[in-house]
């Protein structure tokens, strides 16, 4: 049969609850994951979210708390907005999106003096013609914001960098690891300064590439299973704790049980021979039916005499 057990005291039963709760508010692992979970996702009307100045970049409500945009991204900066709306001078406005289904291109912002705002960006899906386009920045001298794409997260249109005067460390960038099926075609640049030539990534880097002088990424190897692991392993611990703080307290009847059916137990000091009888009756023999007891000299008196034929057996004959 089964049976659902409950502690008695209140703080045991207090106690089991956050252990469920805990269990329930585990890092997001070991469950589905949507959009809907957290994951904020927006579409652009026309499909490319539009930004020239600052001003609208700031009053973009949707991009300020987007995570995936559904669409493009484009930001022209333009000179005639810039003395009334202010110029782009940061990509802070992007720090939260980490996904772009489409392209993204930065181009004519004199004001850009690096590319910060995009380090949680991952992925760009881009399109046929067109993946990530960085043109015409004349103040643009890091693109240290791009250091943390991983492998093949611009997945078509390829890289796109030209016209950047101030800006170096392109070529150490190594975009071919970052463009899914990379090619001569599919990754084009070109640095102007003579200083660029003869740069070399900081020292302490322990990854092959950079995007701009100073310290690198601490670690370029790819995400560790454990992040993974550990959730499930604390998962299985939690529940087997669980199970064996049930089986101790059931252990020492501190413990309420609902059993889903019911039954009756034998009895400890039952004595089996009077179950037996109770299973297979016998009829009782009364003392009064059985004769008394006779002293042996009567019991041979009580025999009958030999016949005659028997005792010829017993006579010898004579010599």
């Amino acid at each position: 049969y089964s049976r659902i057990c409950w502690p008695r005291s209140a703080t045991m039963r207090a106690l089991l609850a956050a252990a469920a709760l805990v269990v329930a508010c585990l890092p997001p692992g070991l469950k589905a994951q949507t959009t809907a979970d957290g994951t904020e996702q927006c579409t652009p009307q026309g499909g490319t979210y539009e930004i020239a100045s600052r001003l609208q970049a700031d009053t973009n409500a949707q991009l300020a708390v987007c995570n995936i945009v559904k669409g493009n991204v484009d930001i022209t900066c333009s000179a005639a907005l810039a003395a009334s709306e202010g110029e782009i001078t940061s990509l802070d406005f992007l720090k939260n999106v980490h996904t772009i289904d489409g392209w993204l291109r930065i181009q004519d912002c004199p004001s850009l003096s690096d590319t910060l705002g995009l380090s949680n960006l991952r992925k760009i899906r881009g399109t046929p013609d067109r993946g990530l386009v960085i043109w015409n920045n004349d103040k643009l001298e890091s693109i240290k914001g791009l250091e943390d794409l991983p492998t093949d997260a611009i997945e078509a249109g390829g890289v796109s960098i030209f016209h950047n005067d101030a800006l170096c460390y392109v070529d150490l960038m190594k975009f071919e690891r970052v463009v899914v099926g990379s090619s001569s075609n599919s990754v084009k640049f070109a640095q102007k300064p003579a200083s660029c030539l003869g740069l070399e990534c900081n020292a302490a880097c322990t990854c092959p590439y950079c995007a701009g002088p100073g310290a690198c990424k601490a670690d370029c190897s790819p995400p560790s299973l454990a992040w993974v692991a550990a959730p499930v392993l604390l998962t299985v611990i939690l529940l087997g704790l669980l199970i064996w703080w049930c089986w101790r307290l059931k252990k020492e009847s501190e413990v309420e049980c609902q059993c889903y059916c019911s039954h009756r137990p034998q009895e400890k000091d039952s004595d089996p021979t009077a179950l037996l009888g109770q299973i297979y009756p016998t009829k009782p023999v009364s003392a009064t039916t059985r004769p008394p007891a006779q002293p042996l000299s009567q019991q041979m008196q009580a025999l009958p005499p030999p016949s005659p034929a028997s005792q010829s057996r017993y006579v010898q004959n004579p010599a």
